[in-house]
């Protein structure tokens, strides 16, 4: 996985939006004094007496990826109420259906790791990938969007969007159409779509049962005794554990800035009555600062995960 710098320009948008105003503990002075985990997370079940105690900073990492969706999904809850025009009600009910479907996905996927499964859990992180995919694509074209809502009801359409659209890797190219028209670093842009294939072929193996993924059902290379394979039949802390935390929680920070680039650069969208939300805007911003600082200082970390 590659680590790339990008343009620094939606970050200075953003500073200058949130800096006309704070909320309670959401300010940006906190953030840029403390860029670290925040105490206070959406998942307050942190395990006790578990193997994965000490390694639980990447279980908190991962936490703070759920909680920036937790507040896009609150904003987008909220901002339903106001919309006006057909289109952006229609728009707004489907992101606020895959953004809740995101926020379900990443609560699964710590809930199983935590259990042991970590190899279930990639089946779910193949879903997670693609859900990501919906949701930027469906602000990107207001006509994939309206005709996703259209077949919400409709079981037969549904599928026949699902394949003229999405299946075979016809979503991809909409995603490169997409990712090409953002300001964004090219370097950036080219890492970005490199390592999100890579991660869908890596968890596609999870998905359509290869015998190699299928193995870590059998016997998982162990947290608990220094990567040692132990059974696994009934669940394990893998040593793989960490570094799928770390893929999935890099997939949501980049998610993240390409969701309020269409925010700031996208005015025209069903987002042009966020302002009205100061409160659920700034928890937001700052969650998004939260985690873009973490993948900032974490990187070496990020990295040692990978040798």
């Amino acid at each position: 996985m590659n680590f790339t710098r990008r343009k620094i320009s939606i970050d200075y948008k953003i500073n200058r939006l949130w800096g006309k105003h704070s909320v309670g503990v959401f300010t940006k002075s906190k953030i840029e004094r403390e860029p670290i985990v925040s105490k206070v997370s959406i998942i307050e079940d942190y395990i006790e007496n578990s193997i994965l105690n000490e390694h639980d900073y990447y279980l908190k990492i991962f936490d703070e990826g759920i909680q920036f969706i937790h507040y896009v999904y609150e904003l987008a809850f909220i901002n339903n109420t106001k919309m006006n025009k057909e289109t952006e009600k229609k728009e707004s009910v489907v992101f606020t259906i895959y953004i809740s479907r995101l926020c379900n996905l990443l609560v699964s996927i710590r809930r199983l790791v935590i259990s042991g499964f970590e190899e279930p859990a990639r089946i779910i992180s193949r879903s997670i990938i693609e859900t990501i995919d919906i949701i930027l694509v469906a602000l990107f074209d207001k006509d994939f969007s309206t005709q996703l809502y259209e077949v919400l009801d409709n079981n037969y359409c549904e599928d026949k969007f699902w394949k003229e659209n999405i299946a075979y890797g016809k979503i991809n190219s909409k995603m490169k159409k997409l990712i090409e028209e953002c300001d964004v670093d090219h370097n950036f842009k080219q890492s970005y779509l490199k390592n999100k294939k890579e991660l869908k072929n890596l968890f596609s193996n999870s998905v359509h049962s290869s015998i190699i993924a299928s193995r870590n059902s059998l016997f998982l290379p162990s947290l608990k005794h220094n990567k040692m394979y132990e059974k696994a039949i009934f669940g394990g802390i893998s040593s793989e554990t960490n570094k799928h935390l770390i893929m999935i929680f890099l997939e949501i920070e980049s998610f993240s800035y390409f969701l309020l680039f269409f925010i700031i650069e996208r005015p025209s969208s069903f987002f042009s009555k966020i302002d009205e939300f100061k409160e659920e805007i700034d928890k937001v911003f700052a969650s998004y600062f939260v985690i873009r600082d973490l993948r900032i200082i974490n990187k070496n970390n990020f990295i040692s995960q990978w040798n």
